[in-house]
């Protein structure tokens, strides 16, 4: 190359660069301070492993488990994302290698009469070409663009991991609370088969004159009360099957039962420090992958100001009945392509990439603020509900010993009838909130794992 070509190219190269001007840096604002510590301790346990719901104890909801993740809509629909990213980067990708083209021209055979000599001449062959195209990419304009490709493609897969996570959360707590309303249904049945048995007694009693009428009517209205109970969980209990079949891809139906509510196991709080949870969360990962693919593609929209090489290679082999031998041709040619003016659209296009890359990392920092947030109200329902179910339980025995020194008293003859109803409908209210403060407990576990990740880490975002 000569002095004056090189100083052509280097007075480009310095246009170009001026034009495209110093990198845009992302707002300060989106700067992500995990905190030192979990507001609520925790407790000894480690990260959660894979498979938590397993703790669980419950075969017949490993079972659901399996069938949701392999069924269920929003896993497949997420599935297919990750196939198109797939697809994306290797599209992407073959920008960045040569393009082959070929074509071949068959010459007809034709008749051609000389107008010196008179005599006819036929001519006929063929003309095969073959070209090879380059694009040198000097400055990475399309290398940019590859790696853009591949973080959505790990954002796609940390994307569909969250899902999983999700459906797996939703049918692990929509079961807790289908076995938390079984066991209500059983109380309420319970103690309308009790209550069925008392008003029989004292329409037995009504009739002997022992008690007055008024006990009668009050001990009928309790039972219809309680059948209205009973009426109102059968039918929250087909709402939750509902729900739980569609978690698992299936038209509504019945739900197999596994394990009773008591006999379900605690799961053991997991515990992971918040500087850590960036990268046990897919969605945070999947918010960082978008950052990458944001930055890649600026760097990409900043490299369309520089120099462009393309190179191009044909040969042809020209062949015909009237040439002694076939006719070889052969072409290389090389352009350098330099932006000078182009209206504003390269800028315009570098300044929407910088906004986009500023949205994603203004993004990252809100999802990992809901990320600490999620967590830190999953450890504080965790320990609170402990103690309420606690609570709740002991509430329960104490009703229970207070209705049977009712009935005592009621039996000797010390109290009215009154006071036993008031025992039994106390007695039902405290086991319905036990039975409730259980169920909530093992879902508020549920959601803490959830929160913690549920078992998945940025090392392996294809799990």
């Amino acid at each position: 190359m000569s002095a004056r070509h090189r100083l052509v190219v280097a007075a480009t190269l310095l246009v170009a660069g001026c034009a495209a001007g110093p990198r845009p840096q992302p707002p300060i604002q989106a700067r992500v301070a995990p905190p030192p510590k979990w507001l609520t301790d925790p407790g000894p346990a480690g990260d959660p492993t894979v498979d938590w719901w397993r703790a669980l104890n419950d075969p017949v909801l490993d079972a659901l488990v399996a069938r949701a993740v392999a069924n269920n809509g929003d896993v497949l629909v997420a599935a297919e994302r990750v196939m198109e990213a797939q697809a994306r980067v290797r599209l992407s990708r073959a920008g960045q290698l040569p393009t082959l083209d070929a074509e071949f021209t068959g010459i007809p055979r034709e008749r051609t009469d000389s107008a010196v000599t008179g005599a006819g001449i036929t001519v006929a062959g063929y003309d095969a070409t073959l070209g090879v195209s380059y694009d040198a990419d000097l400055f990475g304009r399309l290398r940019n663009q590859t790696a853009a490709s591949r973080a959505q493609l790990l954002g796609s897969k940390a994307a569909a991991q969250a899902v999983r996570i999700a459906t797996i959360a939703s049918v692990a707590s929509g079961y807790v609370k289908l076995r938390t309303l079984d066991a209500g249904l059983a109380i309420a049945q319970e103690t309308l088969t009790a209550r069925q048995r008392e008003l029989a007694m004292v329409q037995h009693q009504a009739r002997s004159g022992y008690v007055m009428q008024i006990a009668v009517s009050e001990a009928s209205a309790e039972v219809h009360a309680v059948e209205q109970q009973v009426a109102q969980l059968q039918l929250q209990i087909r709402q939750e099957e509902d729900a739980i079949t569609l978690l698992l891809g299936d038209p509504p139906g019945a739900v197999a039962r596994g394990r009773g509510l008591t006999d379900l196991a605690l799961l053991a709080p997991p515990s992971t420090v918040p500087a850590r949870l960036l990268r046990r969360r897919p969605d945070i990962y999947e918010a960082e992958q978008a950052v990458v693919a944001a930055d890649r593609t600026l760097d990409s929209a900043r490299a369309a100001f520089m120099p462009d090489l393309q190179i191009a290679v044909t040969g042809e082999r020209l062949a015909t009945n009237v040439l002694p031998n076939p006719l070889w041709l052969y072409s290389f040619a090389g352009s350098v392509i330099a932006p000078l003016f182009e209206g504003g659209r390269l800028r315009a296009t570098q300044d929407v990439a910088a906004a986009q890359r500023n949205q994603a990392a203004l993004a990252y920092r809100q999802t990992a603020l809901q990320a600490f947030g999620q967590v830190e109200d999953a450890l504080a329902g965790n320990r609170q509900l402990a103690i309420v179910e606690r609570a709740a339980t002991a509430a329960a025995a104490d009703d229970a010993a207070s209705l049977q020194a009712g009935q005592h008293r009621f039996d000797q003859g010390y109290s009215s009838y009154q006071e036993v109803l008031d025992a039994e409908r106390s007695l039902l209210a405290a086991r319905l909130t036990a039975a409730e403060a259980r169920g909530d407990r093992l879902v508020a576990l549920v959601q803490l794992y959830q929160a913690m990740g549920g078992g998945w880490t940025a090392e392996s975002p294809a799990r």
